[in-house]
Formats: C-alpha cells, sequence, structure tokens
C-alpha cells in the first residue's frame, strides 16, 4: 500500500514540484526515508530538480542526510551529477562540502584524465569538472576559516605555521579573511620565517582587498626578505583584473603586462594582469612587487624593456 510519505519520495525523485507540495500538505514527513536512507532531498539532488529541492528545504529538510552511495548528502549527490544550480541552492542554505565530495569529484576528474589521453574525453570537458573541483575546495576552505583562525594565536609554533598558510590560500582564493585581520600582524614578526611569509600573503591580500595601500606599502618595504618576497607575489596576484585564467595562460590587456603567479614545476603559473592606464597606488605598488621580484629571480631571457613602460608581457613564474 502506497503511503503518503512514499509519495513524496516518488515525486521528489521524478521532480513533481505539484505531487511534493501536495504530499507535503497532506502530512507527509519531509525527513522520511527510503529502503537505502534516502530522504526526498537526496533524490532531487541527485536528479537535478532544482525546484523541488527548494520546496524540500523550506519545510525543513535535512540538509546532511547520509543516504545511499557511502553516506552521501544531498550535495554530494548534486556534485557528484554536475548539477551547480542545486549545488548552489544547497550551499546558499549552509550545506556543508564534505571529504567524500571531495572526493568523488577528484575521482571524476582523474578518469576524465585517463580518458582523455585515450581520446574518448575532450580538453573542454577535462577543464569543467577542474574548474567544479577547485569551486569546491574554495568552498570548503571558506567554511573550515572560522576554525582555523583561532590557531593564528597558539602557542605551538606549527600550529601557528599551518593556521597562516590556510589563511594565505583562503585570501588567495578571494575568500574574505577579515575575521583574520586581527591576529595577522603579531606573525609578521614570528620567529619562524615560514609563518612570517604566509601571515605576509595574506595579510597583504587583505589589505589590498579593503583598499589599504599605505599599509600594504609598508609590508612591501620591510627588511624582512621572506616577508617582502611573499607580499610582493601576494600584490602581484592580486593585480589580477580580467578574472581567473588556465595555469600558463597569460591574459592580456592593452597597455598592460601579463604576469604569472607561484605556480607548479617549469614555472607554470597563474596568470595576472596589470594594467596600465589611469595609475592608482595599487597599480603602482604592483609596478613596485613586480621590480623587486625582478631583482630577486631576474627577469626572463631574451626579455627587453621599452622605452614606454613595461614589457607587454612580462612572466616572473616561479618554479616549485
Amino acid at each position: 500500500m502506497t503511503t503518503i510519505n512514499d509519495q513524496l519520495l516518488k515525486g521528489a525523485s521524478a521532480g513533481d514540484l505539484a505531487g511534493v507540495s501536495q504530499a507535503l500538505e497532506q502530512g507527509a514527513n519531509v525527513n522520511a526515508k527510503d529502503e537505502y536512507n534516502n530522504t526526498s532531498l537526496n533524490s532531487a539532488a541527485l536528479w537535478g530538480h532544482a525546484e523541488v529541492v527548494k520546496r524540500l528545504l523550506e519545510a525543513g529538510a535535512d540538509i546532511e542526510n547520509r543516504g545511499s552511495g557511502g553516506g552521501l548528502t544531498p550535495l554530494a549527490n548534486a556534485a557528484s551529477r554536475g548539477h551547480s544550480d542545486v549545488a548552489q541552492i544547497l550551499l546558499d542554505h549552509g550545506a556543508r562540502v564534505t571529504d567524500d565530495l571531495l572526493s568523488i569529484v577528484e575521482t571524476k576528474v582523474n578518469i576524465l584524465e585517463e580518458n582523455r589521453e585515450a581520446g574518448m574525453v575532450t580538453e573542454e570537458g577535462v577543464t569543467h569538472w577542474k574548474g567544479v573541483l577547485d569551486f569546491f575546495i574554495t568552498q570548503r576552505i571558506k567554511q573550515d576559516l572560522p576554525d582555523v583562525v583561532p590557531h593564528l594565536s597558539s602557542t605551538d609554533p606549527a600550529e601557528r605555521r599551518e593556521a597562516a598558510t590556510r589563511v594565505a590560500e583562503a585570501a588567495q582564493r578571494g575568500i574574505d579573511v577579515t575575521a583574520a585581520a586581527s591576529p595577522l600582524p603579531a606573525l609578521l614578526s614570528d620567529a619562524d620565517p615560514d609563518t612570517r611569509g604566509q601571515a605576509g600573503r595574506a595579510l597583504t591580500y587583505h589589505l589590498a582587498r579593503v583598499g589599504d595601500w599605505p599599509q600594504v606599502r609598508e609590508i612591501l618595504a620591510s627588511t624582512d626578505v621572506r616577508l617582502r618576497l611573499a607580499a610582493s607575489e601576494a600584490r602581484l596576484l592580486f593585480a589580477r583584473v580580467t578574472g581567473p585564467s588556465l595555469p600558463g595562460r597569460a591574459r592580456r590587456q592593452r597597455g598592460g603586462a601579463a604576469v604569472c603567479g607561484p605556480g607548479g614545476r617549469g614555472g607554470r603559473g597563474r596568470a595576472v594582469t596589470i594594467g596600465a592606464t589611469s595609475p592608482s597606488p595599487g597599480m603602482e605598488l604592483a609596478r613596485h612587487a613586480r621590480s623587486m621580484l625582478e631583482s630577486c629571480y631576474g627577469k626572463p631571457a631574451g626579455q627587453e624593456r621599452s622605452r614606454r613602460g613595461p614589457p607587454a608581457a612580462a612572466r616572473l613564474c616561479r618554479a616549485a
């Protein structure tokens, strides 16, 4: 005999918004489960039924229920099928990016890369899923940030270094790290040079984001070489004005200079662009940062300066 809960589960799986609404109005349990421990929200997310997902969330559905597939949450279900609209709805309602979710998407990327080498998958498909993985990694870092910030003030040097590194990565990914702004300045004089460098990167990103150029200039003028270089690299990466691009590919802008940030082996890095029109304090500091890196790492072979200013494509890619 079909119950009202069965109707809800069936409607959610089929994307029947009217049927789902009717079942809820008749008293169906929004968190009723099938034999595989899936709720209606798990099923609707798996099949990409965005409107049904919204309706179930309005009715108080458990956003973290672990259903089939090894205990996957609704967000993991949506991510595994590439339903970005559903995933964003769930994230907006506080869904957590779990280890299982990241593992699923990373596995998909690895499989696609293998199939690409065999000519079975296009480069565009691989690139898309790499972008999906990067998006969820960023969301996870954002979610974990509140738990990381207290460790910036830890008495354990290793904990401080790890926390500073994670905050710097969050800042580089465009995440607001205002919550970490208070303890970071104290780490600029930490006994560990790596901690100082990571704190300098994180703080430079934050100060550039809020437009505090005098403070950025002060960090760039530090007598601490490690701190100065970390801040210089962060300032260059923040100078990106054309959005993220594929590693190793510089985006060009008329009158500007394309620069590579720190990357993998062989000098591959993330491209950034420094505009050369209407100089601002931030742009001037970007040029200063570039000059500082040139003095440490040297200019690319065969590169000559133009009489009119910076070269059209100055690549300063620091190999790992």
